[in-house]
């Protein structure tokens, strides 16, 4: 009999390769269901009054094959991320017809790196990877890369107010060390990248900023009189009190004398006209 021609895939159905019926001859293992390569054998019932019709009286044999089910190996959306601190998730598409299974493990990452799951067919027998990968388990490779962060452009004069002012703001991409002073002084402010992240351009090296605080201006008592008669009344000499400077001595007199006024910046202060922070003398007779 003529070979049966038919390709044949496993579908979970019996596949039967067809040879004529015939009450001379008898057929084995012709019906299978599994995908593989089988052997039909066909032979004359009797070889001693019968032959087959090229001369012979032997035993014919046919490779029977059932193909494997070809699966498509899954194509994640994304394999590559860039670090932020999140959690990333490693998604894999499942299979409708589960002809696969994922692997639990490394379903997400946070840190920088690489991250392997695993798929696997789920019937190694009849089904086979599409892209004739002989494997049954396939490694999906996933990773987070290094994130990047522009260096901030930080203002870097300021001018005392009393309160604390952020030199550089705090940013999730690095720490800031010393960014945030009250009092006058020159400050440097140290910018270091956090785990998973570099500066554009790659250098993991910490950034300084060289920041100035100012002193506030006070502008100094305006005083127009100087010398007094006694008349016995209290006569005041106009220094008018500040947070921005300190007074002693007696602002106010009555009796005939010499009196000595002295007036100084607070720390974090000058005077307005430029003179510095030294103390300012004033006297009054």
């Amino acid at each position: 009999p003529a070979a049966d021609e038919t390709e044949f895939t496993y579908d979970g159905s019996d596949k039967t390769y067809n040879i004529p019926d015939n009450d001379a001859y008898v057929v084995i293992n012709n019906v299978q269901t599994y995908a593989g390569k089988y052997i039909v054998s066909v032979s004359l019932k009797d070889d001693v009054h019968y032959i087959w019709n090229d001369g012979k009286n032997d035993t014919k044999m046919y490779d029977f094959v059932i193909a494997k089910i070809l699966v498509p190996v899954p194509v994640p959306e994304h394999t590559s991320f860039i670090f932020d601190g999140s959690v990333k998730t490693f998604a894999i598409p499942q299979d409708e017809q589960g002809r696969y299974t994922i692997g639990e493990e490394n379903a997400t990452g946070t840190l920088v790196g690489t991250y392997d799951r695993t798929v696997t067919l789920s019937d190694e027998i009849n089904y086979a990877w599409a892209d004739g990968v002989a494997d049954v388990a396939r490694t999906i490779t996933f990773t987070i890369t290094t994130g990047s962060v522009e260096k901030p452009i930080a203002e870097t004069e300021h001018t005392y107010t009393g309160q604390p002012i952020t030199l550089v703001p705090e940013n999730d991409a690095y720490t800031v060390t010393d960014g945030v002073q009250t009092d006058a002084g020159e400050y440097d402010v140290v910018l270091t990248p956090n785990e998973g992240y570099t500066w554009v351009g790659g250098s993991t090296t910490p950034e300084t900023i060289h920041v100035v605080i100012k002193p506030a201006q006070v502008t100094k008592p305006e005083v127009t009189v100087t010398e007094f008669t006694y008349d016995g009344t209290e006569f005041d000499f106009n220094i008018v009190e500040n947070s921005g400077y300190t007074i002693e001595g007696l602002t106010k007199g009555t009796e005939p004398n010499e009196y000595t006024v002295k007036v100084t910046p607070k720390s974090n202060y000058v005077w307005s006209d430029g003179s510095g922070a030294d103390a300012e003398i004033y006297k009054f007779y």
